[in-house]
């Protein structure tokens, strides 16, 4: 069997208020950020038709139209098919959404329906795909780097919040285990691994 020394991974960390996406290249056991923001087209709602919400607190309320699901659903796959189209991606991986707290089944439903939806555009374009349990990926790279120090460090030097660098660190967890780009070389490159993923969020 050919041993593959490079590949392009598309990852995300999917939610409704923080949907982040990583289009990372893997080649020869160097890591290259492509593509990496946030999406904002998102399916928030999975009724067909509009639907209005009062949001804020009760003095200073105000009503919101949130669109329906088919107009947010063509969005959302648009926003996806240009990225899949444009970089090609030889793999995709994404994180489950687990519900852990009271009130998260509407978030899990939605982001359960958008993974369907990228699954579908993967199963036509014939690009392999993977949903993770966020204890899979996390226990996996904490035996070699500290995430929530990590977390810290990257917030506090470079005002980022964690989930780019998660949906970075999804596609990593795919290289590790494909022997891609090693948990090991990530230990002894971190710094320099943060540096170019702050770069990229910042767009430079």
């Amino acid at each position: 069997m050919k041993k593959i020394n490079k590949k392009v991974i598309l990852s995300g960390d999917p939610g409704l208020q923080n949907y982040a996406f990583c289009i990372t290249k893997y080649n020869k056991s160097k890591l290259k950020i492509l593509k990496i923001g946030m999406i904002k087209q998102v399916i928030n709602n999975l009724v067909r038709n509009d639907i209005t919400k009062k949001i804020g607190p009760k003095r200073k309320r105000e009503t919101i139209t949130i669109k329906g699901n088919m107009y947010l659903t063509k969005r959302y796959i648009k926003r996806f098919s240009k990225l899949l189209d444009k970089y090609k991606p030889d793999e995709v991986v994404m994180e489950r959404f687990q519900v852990r707290f009271r009130g998260g089944q509407s978030i899990a439903e939605c982001v359960s329906f958008m993974l369907g939806c990228l699954a579908t555009l993967c199963e036509f374009r014939n690009i392999p795909y993977t949903w993770l349990v966020a204890s899979q990926w996390k226990n996996a790279i904490n035996k070699e780097i500290d995430l929530e120090k990590t977390y810290s460090h990257i917030k506090d030097k470079y005002k980022i919040e964690p989930h780019m660098w998660d949906a970075l660190c999804q596609g990593m967890y795919v290289a590790n285990q494909q022997n891609l780009y090693t948990y090991k070389r990530l230990k002894r490159e971190k710094n320099k691994v943060i540096k170019h993923f702050a770069e990229k969020v910042k767009g430079k």
